[in-house]
């Protein structure tokens, strides 16, 4: 297998810059720092005998598509037969990222030992080397799948009009094997959508894609650096930069006066004056970017800063002739993050259940807090019927100290809620509201989500995020939920997408209501602890 080094070639590529000069691209220079480094990250997986997959999150003008397009110009010389695609999100960029391709093969100093055997608006191909270059953009849905391709540039995808479907046919059109590059590269376009979603699950290592984010402090180019702008004449979020910095891969960066006077100017004169939009356009973190849409309910600084994912134990709790025990099992409906504390009187908790409302879609949800720190300690999630899934509150209810427990009583949730009373569960949460009658009270047991109280019980959970050590979530599908959870079109709240979920958001709404109305409990320390901290084991399994 031949070592690939991409430098050397790329810099003999001739593009148009900003100041409209014409010259070789130029590596060495400050500006080609996110160039290099996507270089660098196609090299590495190339030499590894990988196919080359990389999602891309920038900010603008960092040269992205520009490096993108002379790397599959390359790919179609040194990879003979091979036939390479340009997606864009509309007509006009797909046409001046192809200008850019045709400048590249007119200035290219190895032109004349090659002959054209097709050099069209939109596409190029080469006789010696059977290899092609086309363009296309994403409206239409076809694209890619009438050919075998080995070579694509997805541009600003997550612009797409509908990029699942054209993704289905590209994926069944490129040959999973080494000599094969597909790069995705965009600006942020709000949460739940294809590419959101893609790039989740690059950063969870669900994903053959590898994530590169490329953030705009690093940019050469955007910074002031004779600027007049002093310290007191920052404002509280410009002070924040410059004093606390930002966090990314595990390293703080602070920045500097010249690169806030850019920023300040930047947001006054080309984003309307809206930090909002310069944060999607020009972000300091990928949850910046996504941040930045202003559609999502849950604040996503509050929400990471009040997450801690880790993987918990899994398992399911069996009734073993009157008494509840947890047994593990890796692929276990529950996930313990924190066991029952040992003192009746001091560990109280709550069990809030969410129920399956048809055999597709959101599966059943119990979400367990504790009452003194209003922490995630336990989350069951699972396709169940109505009457099993009763039965899984009341275990989870008396596996926690006879906690509180609650369930959604919409639909299937009758079922539900009439199993635990049936039962004689002790301690079932009742909803009391004023009555149009003076001076009378109505009650009935569990939670009805109409508008209004689905509005409230999200209101109390933004509440608890708004608080310093407030809601604490461990849940990886809890926080991802949230995260997805937005303002829709519509008015209503929910999911992104049609193909999210939004059970865990809502059974943890159920929980935070049901513990802030009952009677409250001292915030202290909580008492349970970490699940192998007591004698080494698990609580549940210590003598």
């Amino acid at each position: 297998m031949r070592r690939l080094s991409l430098r050397p070639l790329t810099e003999r590529l001739t593009i148009q810059k900003k100041d409209l000069k014409v010259e070789p691209i130029d590596l060495t220079d400050p500006f080609a720092w996110a160039q290099a480094a996507l270089l660098r990250e196609i090299e590495r997986q190339y030499n590894l005998g990988l196919p080359v997959r990389i999602i891309v999150l920038k900010g603008r003008q960092l040269g992205i598509s520009t490096v993108t397009e002379g790397t599959l110009f390359n790919w179609t010389f040194i990879h003979p037969g091979t036939r390479s695609l340009v997606i864009a999100h509309e007509s006009k960029a797909a046409q001046h990222l192809f200008d850019m391709t045709k400048l590249m093969w007119e200035e290219w100093p190895f032109n004349a030992l090659y002959t054209e055997k097709h050099n069209t608006i939109k596409s190029l191909s080469w006789v010696e080397t059977r290899s092609s270059m086309s363009v296309a953009t994403a409206k239409n849905a076809g694209s890619g799948r009438s050919f075998t391709y080995h070579a694509v540039h997805c541009s600003e995808c997550a612009f797409w009009e509908d990029p699942e479907r054209l993704m289905v046919g590209l994926n069944q059109s490129i040959p999973h094997k080494h000599g094969t590059i597909v790069i995705l590269e965009s600006t942020a376009n709000g949460v739940g959508n294809w590419f959101h979603e893609e790039w989740q699950r690059a950063m969870d290592g669900e994903s053959q894609f590898v994530p590169l984010f490329f953030p705009w402090f690093m940019h050469e180019e955007y910074c002031f650096p004779d600027t007049s702008l002093k310290y007191w004449d920052l404002m509280k979020d410009e002070r924040q930069l410059f004093d606390q910095g930002v966090y990314l891969n595990g390293q703080r960066f602070k920045l500097t006066l010249g690169q806030l006077a850019w920023r300040r100017h930047t947001i006054m004169n080309d984003c309307l004056g809206d930090a909002e939009m310069f944060k999607q356009e020009y972000p300091c973190t990928p949850n910046e970017a996504f941040l930045s849409t202003g559609r999502n309910v849950f604040p996503l600084e509050r929400l990471d800063e009040h997450t801690d994912i880790h993987p918990g134990t899994r398992g399911m709790l069996v009734n073993d002739n009157g008494k509840i025990r947890f047994v593990r099992d890796a692929s276990g409906p529950l996930t313990i993050y924190k066991a029952p504390g040992r003192d009746p009187l001091l560990s109280k908790y709550v069990v809030a259940g969410d129920p399956t409302k048809t055999t597709y879609g959101d599966a059943a949800c119990i979400q367990v807090l504790n009452r003194f720190t209003f922490e995630q300690v336990a989350v069951f999630h699972q396709h169940l019927d109505a009457v099993p899934f009763a039965h899984e509150i009341m275990k989870l209810g008396y596996f926690y100290n006879e906690a509180i427990v609650n369930t959604e009583i919409e639909g299937p949730g009758y079922a539900t809620i009439g199993v635990i009373l049936d039962n004689g569960y002790p301690d079932v949460w009742m909803h009391r509201w004023g009555d149009k009658a003076p001076g009378k009270v109505s009650q009935s047991y569990g939670w009805s989500t109409n508008y209004q109280r689905k509005h409230w019980a999200i209101e109390k959970v933004k509440f608890l995020l708004a608080q310093r050590g407030g809601l604490r979530i461990h849940d990886a599908l809890t926080h991802d939920q949230m995260e997805n959870f937005v303002y829709q079109e519509n008015g209503e709240m929910g999911p992104a997408s049609d193909r999210l979920n939004d059970d865990a958001v809502m059974a943890l709404a159920i929980a935070v209501v049901t513990t802030l109305t009952e009677a409250q409990l001292p915030h202290e320390e909580a008492p349970e602890a970490e699940i192998h901290d007591l004698f080494g084991v698990p609580p549940w399994e210590a003598a």
